[in-house]
C-alpha cells in the first residue's frame, strides 16, 4: 500500500481518484457498506453502494481497496503545534515548527488541527496556501481569555469587565482567528474569568459567528460555561458531574472536549512504556523523547507524583464521560499534543480514541468524536462523512475499528482535498 502515492501528489491534478471496493464506514449514518468512493476538485462526486456502478466520469486513477475500509479522516482539536513537552530537564522539549507537527497529525489521519495557543493566526493558512505545504489544515484560536493573572503568551489577553471581553473577541474576529479560547481556572495560570467577562465574550462570538472553547477546572464553572452558551467546554473537573451540570448539558447540548488521554499520558505511560512501541508513536517521536518517556525514574520528581495524581484521577473521570454520554453529551476528540506532558502529535488522537471506547462509547460515537462532532468547532460546512459533497479527506484503515479500535493506527492511506498524501514524504 506504500505504494499508493507515488506519483499521486501535486503532480496529480484534482478529481483523479476512485476508491474502489472498500468497506465504507459512515459515522454519519452509522451504517458499513461495500462500495465505491469517486473524487472530484476535492470533494466527493459519488457514492455507490450494493454492486451499484454509476461512475460519474472516467477517474485517471483507481484503487482497488477490497478487504480495506474507508472512513472520514481525524480531526484534533487543542493542541500546541510547537513542540513536545518532556517529564525531565535532562532532555529538553522538542521545539517543532507548525508545519513540522502538521506534517506529523497528517501521517497519522489527522487532516485538521484546531490549535489553541499559537498567536499567529490567518498568515499561518494563508502560507500553507502559498506554499502548497503538506500537512494538516491548521485553525487557530489567536486569542486566548484569561481571568486578572497573565499567562505571558504574546496572544494571551486579561479581561475584567464584559466590554473588554467583547472588544477582545471582537479585534480577534476581524484579524482572521478561527476560534475564541477561554481558560476559565480558579486555580493556577490566569485564573478566572468574572460571569459577566463570561458572557461577554460568548455574546462577541456570537455577533462574530465564531466558536467559543472554554477550559475548566470545577464543575461550578463548567455550569455557567454551559449555561452561557459555550461552544465546547474542555476538561473534565475531580468528581462526580453535578445534576445541575447535567440538566444544563442536557439543555445546551454543547460540545465537551475530555482528553481522557492526556488526562493520564504520563501514568499510562508509567505503568506500560510498551504503548510507545506502536505502529505510529515509533515513527512520529523523537528517539530521544521515546527513549526517556520509556525510563519513569528518569523523570522529575514532581511528573512522577502528576503521574500518580493523574492514575488516582482516572476512574473518576472514565465515570464522568460515561455520565455525560447517557446525557447525550457530543463528545469530541482532542489529545493536548504539545499542552500536555506524554501527548503526542498524531499518536495522541488514537490513543484518546481507545480511551472514549474504554469509557463506554459505541465504535461508531467514538468515530464520530474524532471525525465529524468537531466540525463546528472547524466551521466545516455540511454535508460531512462520506455524503457526496463532503471535502474528501479520508483515511483508508487495513482492518476494521470494529474489530479493534486500535486498528485506526493501521492506516493504509490518507486523502487530503482529494489527493492521496505521500505519508512517507512527510517524514522527510
Amino acid at each position: 500500500m506504500a505504494g499508493l502515492a507515488a506519483g499521486c501528489s501535486e503532480r496529480s491534478r484534482e478529481g483523479d481518484l476512485v476508491l474502489a471496493g472498500a468497506t465504507l464506514l459512515d459515522p454519519v449514518s452509522r451504517t458499513a457498506s461495500i462500495g465505491d468512493v469517486w473524487i472530484s476538485a476535492g470533494r466527493i462526486q459519488s457514492v455507490s453502494t450494493g454492486g451499484h456502478r454509476s461512475q460519474p466520469g472516467a477517474p485517471v486513477r483507481r484503487l482497488d481497496l477490497r478487504g480495506r475500509f474507508v472512513l472520514p479522516a481525524f480531526r484534533d482539536v487543542g493542541v500546541w503545534l510547537f513542540l513536545h513537552r518532556t517529564p525531565a530537564r535532562a532532555v529538553p522539549s522538542e521545539v517543532l515548527y507548525q508545519d513540522h507537527a502538521a506534517r506529523r497529525a497528517l501521517f497519522a489521519g489527522v487532516v485538521t488541527c484546531l490549535d489553541v495557543f499559537h498567536e499567529q493566526g490567518a498568515w499561518i493558512r494563508e502560507r500553507q496556501r502559498l506554499l502548497e505545504i503538506e500537512g494538516a489544515s491548521i485553525r487557530q484560536v489567536s486569542l486566548v481569555l484569561s481571568g486578572p493573572t497573565s499567562l505571558g503568551r504574546p496572544n494571551a489577553r486579561s479581561v475584567l469587565t464584559r466590554s473588554a471581553a467583547s472588544r477582545a473577541v471582537l479585534e480577534a474576529a476581524a484579524l482572521g482567528a478561527d476560534a475564541i479560547f477561554v481558560l476559565d481556572h480558579e486555580l493556577g495560570p490566569g485564573a478566572g474569568l468574572s460571569r459577566d467577562a463570561l458572557d461577554g465574550a460568548i455574546a462577541a462570538a456570537r455577533r462574530a459567528r465564531l466558536p467559543i472553547l472554554v477550559s475548566v477546572d470545577s464543575w461550578e464553572r463548567a455550569l455557567r460555561v454551559v449555561r452561557g452558551g459555550a461552544d465546547a467546554v474542555i476538561g473534565l473537573p475531580p468528581g462526580p458531574v453535578p445534576e445541575d451540570v447535567r440538566a444544563a448539558a442536557r439543555e445546551r447540548r454543547p460540545g465537551w472536549i475530555p482528553a481522557l488521554a492526556a488526562e493520564r499520558a504520563l501514568f499510562d505511560l508509567e505503568e506500560s512504556p510498551a504503548r510507545l512501541d506502536g505502529p505510529l508513536a515509533r515513527v512520529l517521536v523523537d528517539p530521544a523523547l521515546l527513549d526517556l518517556y520509556r525510563r519513569p525514574g528518569s523523570w522529575e520528581e514532581s511528573v512522577r507524583e502528576l503521574a500518580q495524581r493523574q492514575g488516582a484521577l482516572a476512574a473518576g473521570r472514565k465515570e464522568a464521560v460515561q455520565t455525560l454520554v447517557a446525557d447525550g453529551a457530543r463528545l469530541i476528540a482532542g489529545s493536548r499534543a504539545g499542552l500536555a506532558m506524554g501527548a503526542f502529535h498524531g499518536a495522541s488522537i488514537h490513543w484518546e480514541m481507545e480511551r472514549l471506547l474504554e469509557a463506554g462509547l459505541s465504535t461508531w460515537d467514538v468515530l464520530a468524536a474524532a471525525t465529524i462532532n468537531a466540525g463546528p468547532l472547524l466551521r466545516e460546512a455540511p454535508p460531512e462523512g462520506l455524503s457526496t459533497g463532503a471535502p474528501a479527506d479520508l483515511v483508508v484503515l487495513d482492518a476494521s475499528p470494529f474489530e479493534s479500535i486500535r486498528n485506526t493506527q493501521r492506516l493504509a492511506a490518507v486523502i487530503h482535498r482529494g489527493r492521496l498524501v505521500d505519508r512517507e514524504a512527510l517524514l522527510r
